[in-house]
């Protein structure tokens, strides 16, 4: 998903510090925790806190399973306990009080590299595996998100 907190930048940086004047917490007046100089309320949105921008974070709530197999490669946001989180960034997506990690028994660790630049980590990547992918979306077919109940959505 597209980060939607993320100012228009002006091209001015008036004290020459690197940082555009629309982000740069000394121009903005505004609050800046971790001391990057950046106005924490520009911040791109990082759910889970690793320091990478969920629009680079291949696993944006750490729950292990990526959040490619989370949209199910559509990119679309499905939030199938309907508690207004998107799955890729609700840690118990189907609200049963068992963290995704605990339940997905099939997805293996997260490499951090998508050296095809598909938005897939290569741990999950049919290209990368070399295995199968009978719905075309890129993901190996043995490393799929366990979907016990056979409804299309992953557990």
């Amino acid at each position: 998903a597209e980060d939607s907190t993320s100012p228009t930048l002006s091209g001015v940086d008036s004290d020459n510090d690197g940082i555009d004047d629309v982000l740069d917490v000394d121009a903005t007046g505004g609050d800046d925790v971790d001391g990057n100089g950046v106005d924490d309320a520009a911040e791109p949105t990082d759910t889970d806190g690793d320091g990478t921008p969920d629009y680079k974070d291949i696993d944006s709530d750490d729950d292990g399973i990526a959040d490619y197999s989370e949209t199910e490669g559509s990119g679309t946001l499905t939030d199938t306990d309907a508690d207004g989180v998107a799955d890729y960034r609700d840690s118990d997506s189907d609200n049963d009080g068992l963290d995704d990690a605990a339940e997905d028994i099939r997805s293996p660790l997260l490499s951090g590299i998508d050296s095809d630049v598909d938005g897939i980590d290569d741990a999950l990547d049919v290209d990368a595996t070399g295995g199968t992918d009978q719905d075309g979306n890129g993901i190996d077919d043995s490393l799929e998100p366990t979907d016990s109940d056979g409804d299309g959505i992953a557990d």
